[in-house]
Order: C-alpha cells, then structure tokens, then sequence
C-alpha cells in the first residue's frame, strides 16, 4: 500500500493545500490501473500536475513532460513516487516531432510502454482578436496546443495498437466549445481542433481496443492563468457558472481518471464539459 502523503487533508477538496490533491492512494477507485503507465504532457504544472497525481494515486506508473520549469517537472515526479509507483520526467518540446520521439523513450525506459496518454500540454493569448495576431503567434500556439497532440499520438499508437488496450485523453478547453471575451481567435481554433482530432481519431482507432476522449474545462485559476487574471475577472467567471466557483486542477483529474479506467470502456470520442454548469449541451 503507498505510503500517506504529508500534510493530507481528506475534508473538502478545496482545502486541500498545494503539497497534495484529491486522491490519497489509500484505496483506489479504479484497480484496473495499478500498474498500467501514462505519459502527461504539461504534466509539470497545473492541471497537468493534478491529473499526474490522480492517476498515481490509482496506482499508474506516471512520466510528466514540460517545455521548462524543470524543479516543477522534478517536484510531480517526486510527488507520484510518493505514492508508492514509478514517477519521471522529461523536459522537451512537444510540438517538435525529434523532442517527442526523444521523451517517450525515455518515458518507456523509466516506466514501460505507455497505456495511458494525456495531451495536456498547451499555450495561452489573452484578449487577442484575429487582426491583432500576427502568423507566428498563430502558428506558435497551434503548434504548441494541436500539433503536439497529433505528434504525441502517432508515437504512442502503434504499441496501444499492438497490445489492443489504450486510452488517449485531450485537454481542450470551454473555449473551443463556445467564444470567450477573455482569450484569443489562435486559442479557440487550437482547442476546437483538439475535439475535432479527438473525434476522428477516435473513430480511426475504436476497433483496435483504444478509445480517445477529451475534457474542456472551463476557468481553472492555476498559477498560469492567475498571472493572467484578476480578482475582478475571476469573480465574474465563478459568477457565470450555475455552482457559482470557479474550477480547481483537481476537478479536471478526476474526469481523466475515470475516462482511462475500464469504467469508460463503451465511451469514445467524447467530450466533457467540467465547467460548474457554465455551459451545458
């Protein structure tokens, strides 16, 4: 059994404080995972850290790829080894196809072929119309949010393929399902892309035992997006939603989680929206 993680709190989940997240690794929701091995790209930070975790704390074995930050990528790999599997991490870029071929074999040498990916791993423009944005930041973010996804993808495949068992889940967001005043036309085409991506690909590859699903979240104050963000603006974000708060990192794991386990096996091409009821369709 993994070993308790310091300073857990296991009262609401948002009192939860930065060293921890939702899931203890006491007793796992979804056994099917313990030893099965996930690769989160953006996994260093954020929603990608909290996803990481999540899947740790059900027993997967977790690498973590960021472009930067390296004590951030350090410290998640720590902390999934805490939790009692194998944790790694990588720093690279992901929307270039050497650095991708480059940190999935290292992620397979530390922690196997990779069951579980999570395209997680993405850029940001606020408040930046069409004619405000020039061609490289155009290409810059679709590079960053969408290439990589389809690099990432086309490198785990063959071997999900091969072994009839794989589940691919992409981080879109709530701006590729509907427009958003506060960010920009380059962010919403990359994250509406994503869906289309997670659709196809998902129809392509339903019959070989691999399904792809995405999560759209909607405002999640992580440390990116509050450098971002004011007080103001995410004042009126929670007060656009019907639970009337804005989201956490770990209100977007717990749907990947669930999405990799063998409790979402009849689902495929899938979206969720994680959003506290701002949008429903």
């Amino acid at each position: 059994m993994p070993p308790d993680l310091p300073g857990l709190n296991n009262g609401h989940p948002h009192h939860t404080n930065s060293r921890t997240t939702l899931y203890t690794a006491l007793v796992t929701s979804y056994p099917e995972l313990r030893g099965k091995a996930a690769l989160v790209t953006g996994g260093n930070r954020g929603i990608g850290r909290a996803i990481a975790l999540g899947l740790a704390g059900e027993g997967v074995d977790v690498a973590v790829v960021g472009r930067g930050h390296a004590e951030d990528a350090a410290s998640t790999a720590k902390q999934i080894a805490e939790l009692g599997v194998r944790g790694h991490y990588s720093l690279g870029d992901v929307s270039s196809a050497d650095d991708v071929t480059r940190f999935i074999g290292e992620a397979v040498d530390a922690i196997g072929t990779i069951d579980i990916l999570v395209n997680c791993a993405g850029g940001f423009l606020t408040r930046q119309t069409l004619l405000e944005t020039s061609e490289d930041d155009w290409d810059r973010l679709l590079a960053v949010n969408l290439k990589s996804a389809y690099l990432c993808c086309r490198a785990v495949l063959p071997a999900m393929i091969e072994r009839g068992w794989g589940r691919i889940v992409n981080v879109s967001s709530g701006t590729g399902r509907m427009p958003n005043h506060l960010t920009s036309t380059a962010y919403a085409a990359s994250k509406a892309g994503m869906l289309g991506l997670t659709r196809q690909l998902a129809w392509e590859v339903a019959k070989d035992g691999v399904t792809v699903n995405a999560i759209a979240p909607g405002t999640t104050p992580t440390d990116r997006a509050k450098g971002l963000s004011t007080p103001e603006r995410r004042a009126a974000a929670a007060a656009a939603t019907a639970m009337g708060r804005v989201g956490a990192p770990e209100d977007q794991a717990g749907a990947v989680v669930f999405l990799a386990s063998d409790a979402a096996s009849y689902i495929t091409g899938a979206t969720i929206d994680i959003n506290g009821g701002k949008l429903m369709l």
